[in-house]
């Protein structure tokens, strides 16, 4: 047990690194729904929670935004703060919240992300057509830039360093590149024959995306490069450099059916897909290759957004009011992890606190490590 650890620790036989890997694997598997804690907000109801995302550069905010045009913010360290030692239920009202007109969307909201810098803005896509910039702390957007499709999903490049760009993937096979600085389309990735669904930055390298289609691909690109598409994955690993057949007609698809959402592992190594019909799968991030591990979970069709712990090692994933968590690397079913009565349409994993938080209609839940004792109901091991 800890102890152990600790002893090992002492003695010399574990260095820090090692023990804080094994101490946060431990926390990770024992994750449960925190029945003593509810986010809420008492002005008016949660309604059906589209996006939820964490700020990376101080991981203290919760964004989250709902199809009905609703923003809130939520302070995770006021969480901590409030949380009570009894069993008696603390309730987290958001600092920040918005609805209907006051969002300045007309039609719901898609999508959102932070700022990567810092947490004084955020970006929200619309199927109106528009993305606002916000002022986090005016709470008022400062810009609004109109597409000529349908926004689907938003994504801020992890680390500007090199540029300032947010990719956007519009109800069409092409993906946007916009200049945050100058307020300008820079650059369209072209390549997909059917709606992009998602997009991602990759962790490792500020200038590689990746974006899944209905078209049933999953492609990189380059945004450096006048061509951009670097490889479109293979579900039966064959070449995927698609140098001279990216615009074939028999190009390589990574599933049988369209992919709805896509995300890297932290450490940039792997890419986890999943498809209209829940099936999910692994790929190397360097060569492209499907890993071939089999997860065995339910239909779901809903899937927005997948989460993966901080180590790289779990993967959550809704299955309609419940959220599976498997082993990354092998596939086995760890947790089955219950507290939704609807359908669960977006989750996110906290990377410092080891926390899961979890979106349906008018629920968001938070699952936290349970250092007590695993909850047989809820964890399941194969």
């Amino acid at each position: 047990g800890a102890h152990y650890l600790l002893g090992c620790r002492e003695i010399g036989l574990l260095k820090n690194r090692i023990l804080q890997r094994i101490i946060t694997s431990l926390h990770t598997q024992l994750i449960s729904l925190n029945t003593t804690f509810t986010f809420e907000n008492k002005s008016f109801p949660l309604k059906t929670l589209n996006d939820l995302e964490v700020d990376s550069s101080d991981r203290q905010y919760l964004l989250a935004t709902s199809i009905e045009r609703q923003i809130n913010i939520f302070d995770l360290t006021e969480k901590d703060f409030l949380q009570s030692s009894n069993n008696e239920v603390t309730i987290c009202e958001p600092v920040a919240s918005l609805q209907y007109d006051e969002t300045n969307h007309e039609d719901s909201i898609s999508c959102s992300c932070w700022y990567t810098v810092d947490t004084g803005s955020f970006f929200t896509g619309s199927l109106d057509k528009t993305i606002n910039i916000w002022d986090t702390n005016l709470l008022k957007p400062i810009a609004s830039h109109n597409f000529s499709e349908s926004i689907i999903d938003i994504e801020m490049c992890p680390k500007p360093i090199n540029h300032c760009l947010l990719a956007v993937a519009i109800a069409s096979p092409q993906i946007r590149l916009f200049d945050i600085v100058s307020q300008t389309s820079v650059h369209t990735l072209t390549g997909h024959k059917g709606n992009v669904n998602c997009i991602k930055w990759s962790p490792r390298h500020d200038n590689i995306i990746a974006s899944c289609s209905d078209d049933c691909t999953l492609r990189l690109w380059d945004v450096r490069s006048a061509r951009s598409c670097l490889a479109c994955f293979d579900k039966n690993n064959s070449e995927n450099i698609v140098s001279e057949n990216l615009f074939d007609k028999n190009f390589y698809t990574a599933h049988s059916h369209p992919i709805t959402c896509i995300t890297y592992t932290p450490d940039g190594l792997n890419i986890l897909s999943c498809d209209t019909r829940g099936k999910l799968e692994l790929w190397s991030a360097v060569d492209g290759k499907n890993c071939q591990i089999v997860y065995n979970r339910k239909y779901n069709s809903q899937v927005k957004q997948l989460a993966i712990s901080s180590n790289s090692e779990i993967i959550y994933c809704p299955s309609r009011s419940t959220i599976e968590a498997f082993e990354i690397r092998s596939g086995s079913l760890i947790s089955q992890q219950t507290g939704h009565t609807s359908p669960i349409r977006t989750c996110t994993f906290h990377t410092a606190n080891l926390e899961l938080y979890s979106g349906s209609d008018r629920q968001l839940l938070v699952y936290t490590p349970n250092l007590k004792k695993p909850n047989n109901s809820t964890n399941q091991r194969n």
